[in-house]
C-alpha cells in the first residue's frame, strides 16, 4: 500500500519530531548490537531523512529484488526531467563493521559490499 508521508513538515511544525527521529537513529548507530537489518528497518521507516535532497524527495524502494539472484536494500528514483530518470541502487551494512582491517587493508564485509555492488552492475 502506498503511503504518502508529509516529509517537508519536518523542518517547520514537526521539528520537534524530526530532532526525536535523528536522536533515535544515533542511538542504534551507537548500540553495539545493532545489525544491518535494524538499520534497513530505520532508513525504509524514516526515509526522508537519508534521501530527501532539498525540495526534492525522490521514490525510494525497499528491499528490491533483482531477478532472483539479488536483494538490493534500497533503490531511489528521481526524475531529473531532461536529465533523465536517475537510480540509486543502496547496500546497507551494520555500523558495528569494520571497514578496514588493523593493517589498512579493505575488511571482509566492505570487500562483499563491493563486490555485491559490482553484481548487481553486471546484472542491469
Amino acid at each position: 500500500m502506498w503511503h504518502e508521508r508529509k516529509w517537508s513538515l519536518l523542518g517547520g511544525a514537526l521539528k520537534h519530531l524530526h530532532e526525536k527521529i535523528i536522536g533515535e537513529w544515533k542511538s542504534l548507530i551507537d548500540n553495539p548490537n545493532t545489525d544491518e537489518q535494524d538499520c534497513l528497518r530505520f532508513v525504509r521507516d524514516h526515509g526522508a531523512l537519508f534521501f530527501q535532497r532539498g525540495a526534492e524527495t525522490p521514490i525510494s524502494i525497499s528491499e528490491l529484488s533483482l531477478g532472483s539472484e539479488y536483494n538490493i536494500d534500497f533503490v531511489t528514483v528521481t526524475e531529473g526531467f531532461s536529465g533523465g530518470t536517475s537510480y540509486k541502487l543502496i547496500e546497507l551494512e551494520s555500523p558495528n563493521s569494520s571497514l578496514y582491517k588493523n593493517d589498512g587493508k579493505t575488511s571482509a564485509r566492505l570487500s562483499g559490499a563491493i563486490d555485491q555492488i559490482l553484481e548487481w552492475r553486471r546484472w542491469i
